[in-house]
């Protein structure tokens, strides 16, 4: 087992683990940058901060993400026909962060009920 870390490096630890997770990285990808496994980064990431923030921070990630070049390069490929994996390995990013496009553009697409009318496609 390693040293205890002081409160300051636990602190560092935490900082960076937020920061790459605010760039859109996965638990797995964090994990493996850090050395520590995918459900030890969501438990620091927990303990350090309270679930309002974790909202409010996945919350900015997506509206964030929506905004991007990136965001709309995701939603050109989906609407290929493209899987969201297959997407994520041609964009080198994860699938998570894919699927929280996907998920948002599903939120503001407009869904029309009468026939013949256009919906928007990818509004980001």
């Amino acid at each position: 087992m390693s040293e205890p870390r002081t409160e300051a490096e636990r602190r560092e630890r935490f900082q960076r683990l937020y920061e790459g997770y605010m760039e859109g990285k996965s638990y797995r990808e964090l994990g493996s940058l850090f050395g520590l496994s995918a459900e030890r980064v969501r438990q620091v990431l927990k303990a350090c901060a309270n679930e309002t923030e974790m909202r409010n921070l996945r919350e900015r990630i997506d509206n964030r993400c929506m905004n991007t070049w990136r965001a709309k390069e995701v939603c050109h490929l989906l609407d290929a026909g493209n899987s969201c994996s297959a997407v994520a390995k041609l964009l080198n990013i994860s699938v998570d962060a894919v699927k929280r496009v996907s998920s948002k553009r599903r939120k503001r697409s407009v869904v029309t009920l009468l026939p013949g009318a256009k919906s928007t496609e990818c509004p980001v």
